[in-house]
């Protein structure tokens, strides 16, 4: 996982690469690669180790939700949609995660995704999640607000 500083001092963890100095990165989804560009961020509340925080945020114009994980100590962030369906993925609004806190679990059809990568284990997914940015700084966690998406 690729790691930049922002701004602020921060560090932004990006899913796969970055590809300049604009926040400019790429995700890969199944055999397809998108790029991302971050127009502004807003802070949400860090999700405590097997927990979920969701937040909204507009993607080429249109209001998305999202939802950041913490898994062995790491943070992840991916769009709250399913990859066969387009429906949100939580059983209960921020219920993410199976029984066992192992993997993450469409509601839908029961696909089942790996928390680090958002890789598709089991089910009827096409591909993986798409995975967002996130910049974590001491106790604070910021995500994008809005965002460029372009395959």
């Amino acid at each position: 996982m690729g790691c930049w500083r922002s701004p602020q001092g921060g560090r932004l963890f990006y899913p796969l690469d970055n590809n300049d100095g604009m926040h400019l990165h790429r995700v890969r989804i199944g055999l397809a690669m998108r790029s991302m560009k971050p127009h502004n961020w807003q802070a949400i509340k860090p999700p405590n180790e097997g927990e979920a925080t969701t937040f909204t945020l507009t993607i080429n114009g249109q209001q998305e939700e999202g939802f950041a994980i913490r898994t062995h100590g790491a943070l992840h962030a991916y769009i709250n949609r399913c990859p066969h369906a387009g429906t949100p993925l939580d059983w209960l609004p921020g219920r993410f995660f199976s029984a066992d806190g192992t993997v993450l679990i469409c509601q839908t059809h029961g696909a089942i995704f790996a928390p680090d990568s958002g890789a598709c284990l089991a089910g009827p997914c096409p591909h993986g999640l798409v995975a967002l940015p996130v910049d974590e700084k001491e106790q604070h966690l910021s995500v994008p607000a809005d965002l460029t998406m372009q395959t």
